[in-house]
């Protein structure tokens, strides 16, 4: 049976211009300016959580994850991001199998598609909400500079439910047994949506503390009761169900739209964090 995604279909950027400079040498003059001024250093990272709001407000917080990535040698990207509608357990996967933006074409793991397809009833394919969205087209460019021969796995989610999270990370754990590659995960999410700045606060520091320490199943009740307002929580918990265990997550930095447009009625709060080998006991990584 002939792979759905072994035909070129490019998938045209919807945001450039709007998220993002479209200018190919303004971008990646930005994102290397960004990656020089990031406080931290390159280190044994898993995944990756990083905003999706627009380039002024969180190339700092996203050059922070992507130069601690940045020695990876990673083949495999996968994109975990929300849509914003109906929620549901499904997890949708996108027709397309080439991704442009101004840096140029990134090239989608076909085999890994077709596993993820294969391996889930709750996979669902829909170019159209793809289209919809930007969750996944504003890391681009960053896996572009860091990573350009990796091949990507754009993934949209908004489950609440127990069963649809962990139905993700079953079918990503299995792309992991069935076609191993040296994979970095991307969690494109944004702590909160747009909220008054102390609802924004508080619900931010929640978000974070769940992952910290692994209460995904928490952190999806505390989603379905509206205690948390980010559509992001099934891409935070699928990769908490995958990274956790083995791994250590680090809050690289924490702000909010606030610093940029003084707005305290409409915050959104962003954070970038990273996934990584957990130290030993005896200190060693």
């Amino acid at each position: 049976m002939e792979n759905r995604w072994s035909r070129d279909l490019v998938r045209e950027p919807v945001v450039e211009g709007l998220f993002y400079p479209d200018e190919p040498k303004s971008l990646l003059d930005g994102i290397r300016k960004n990656l020089q001024n990031a406080r931290t250093v390159a280190g044994k990272v898993r995944g990756i959580i990083v905003p999706n709001a627009s380039f002024q407000f969180i190339s700092s917080y996203s050059a922070e994850a992507f130069k601690r990535a940045s020695t990876g040698d990673y083949q495999r990207v996968v994109i975990l991001a929300p849509w914003r509608g109906e929620t549901r357990d499904a997890f949708l996967l996108p027709e397309s199998t080439l991704f442009r933006t101004p840096l140029g074409i990134s090239r989608v793991d076909a085999t890994a598609m077709e596993i993820l397809f294969s391996s889930s009833t709750t996979a669902d394919i829909s170019e159209v909400i793809h289209l919809q969205e930007h969750g996944i087209e504003v890391q681009l460019p960053w896996i572009q500079a860091a990573f350009p021969e990796a091949e990507i796995v754009p993934i949209l989610s908004n489950a609440t439910g127990i069963v649809g999270v962990k139905a993700l990370a079953s079918a990503l754990k299995a792309l992991e047994l069935e076609s191993p590659r040296p994979t970095l995960y991307v969690a494109s999410i944004n702590l909160t949506p747009a909220l008054p700045s102390d609802l924004a606060a508080s619900q931010s520091g929640e978000l974070i503390n769940y992952l910290l320490e692994g209460r995904w199943e928490e952190m999806l009740a505390a989603r379905r009761r509206g205690e948390l307002a980010s559509p992001g929580v099934a891409a935070a918990a699928a990769l908490c169900i995958l990274l956790h265990r083995q791994q250590r997550l680090e809050i690289l930095l924490r702000g909010n739209s606030r610093e940029y447009d003084k707005n305290d009625s409409s915050v959104v709060e962003y954070a970038s964090m990273s996934y990584e080998e957990a130290l030993s006991s005896g200190g060693q990584a």
